[in-house]
């Protein structure tokens, strides 16, 4: 199914006029976390620190489970694709495959954001048959930065399950898109960043046309992750006010079925409804989300507990520095190509 640029323009419209309440109908994105446990420790994620699992708990969604949450969220969205990821490693989920596969059968372009190391040749084989269309990750040519940043990552291992997967889907001609974010552009010069994407870039160009890189944007989301990768403090420095994305673009769902405003939400702690007991309509538009979306709109996140220590307002970020930018980069990005 392809699903054109024009039928999300509502969407952006949306969060452009600062909406606090959105129609049914379209999102840019949904994003399910098939399990909140990882393999690796990356001293930029809160996730490697225990301590922010003692809200929810650790565990895995059952592939049931995801049937009747996409089920519910599609009887009233159109999403342009769905993201299996959020706090943890979705390939640990041994059910994956029949995720992807379901959410493929259903028209929508489905992806995933993994860590890479778990790609062997029968696993990327799997994850391509059922229909995985993208895969998003952080990386970098720098061996020992990579090994620094993720720790607990082997550099070479995680490259060959990288090439291995694009290998495979070259070989097939099967259309597939990985877009890595280079660890090593982290607040470094302009200069600097560019000579170390182009590094980046011949490691990958016999996948030119499957690959894309970018600059990464570690953001204190939690004032929680083992090392704060922002130095500047942008609240105190920065005067622009950016108005955040998430809660008009994206529904995200944590592997209970929760419904959060925000990916960065890691310990579902800004719960707006459970799909396992009302539906995506009805928790879209109630109270929470009303609430959350008119608090970011009038320019006082620090209302909201979960909003209150991030910095993404006040700086540039994947998708964008600006409110317009966000909005097309979004829609026009190769990660959601099809």
């Amino acid at each position: 199914m392809n699903l054109g640029y024009v039928k999300y323009a509502r969407v952006g419209l949306s969060y452009l006029l600062k909406s606090t309440e959105l129609p049914a109908g379209r999102t840019l994105g949904i994003t399910v976390e098939p399990t909140n446990i990882c393999n690796l420790r990356c001293i930029y994620c809160p996730q490697s620190d225990e301590k922010n699992h003692f809200i929810n708990g650790r565990g895995f969604m059952k592939y049931e489970t995801y049937k009747v949450i996409l089920d519910n969220i599609l009887s009233d969205f159109t999403p342009r694709f769905v993201s299996l990821h959020r706090d943890g490693e979705p390939l640990l989920n041994k059910e994956l495959d029949k995720f992807i596969e379901y959410t493929v059968l259903r028209g929508i372009h489905t992806g995933v954001s993994s860590n890479c190391t778990m790609l062997d040749p029968e696993r990327a084989r799997r994850l391509l048959d059922a229909g995985l269309g993208f895969i998003k990750t952080d990386f970098c040519a720098d061996e020992y930065l990579f090994e620094k940043l993720r720790v607990g990552g082997n550099w070479k291992a995680t490259y060959e399950g990288m090439t291995t997967i694009l290998e495979e889907a070259k070989e097939s001609d099967i259309r597939f898109q990985m877009n890595i974010t280079d660890l090593s552009t982290h607040e470094v010069a302009d200069e600097t960043a560019r000579t170390n994407m182009e590094k980046l870039r011949e490691l990958f160009s016999k996948f030119e046309k499957s690959v894309s890189i970018s600059k990464v944007h570690f953001h204190n989301a939690l004032d929680e992750s083992i090392e704060i990768m922002t130095k500047d403090d942008y609240k105190k420095n920065h005067r622009t006010y950016t108005l955040c994305h998430h809660p008009w673009v994206h529904i995200v769902v944590d592997f209970r079925g929760n419904v959060v405003p925000c990916c960065r939400d890691l310990r579902s702690e800004y719960i707006c409804g459970n799909l396992l007991k009302t539906t995506m309509k009805e928790i879209w538009n109630n109270d929470r989300f009303i609430r959350l979306r008119r608090a970011l709109a009038e320019r006082k996140p620090e209302e909201i507990n979960i909003c209150a220590k991030c910095d993404l307002p006040y700086r540039g970020s994947y998708s964008g520095k600006n409110a317009v930018s966000k909005i097309s980069n979004i829609l026009f990005s190769r990660t959601w190509k099809r």
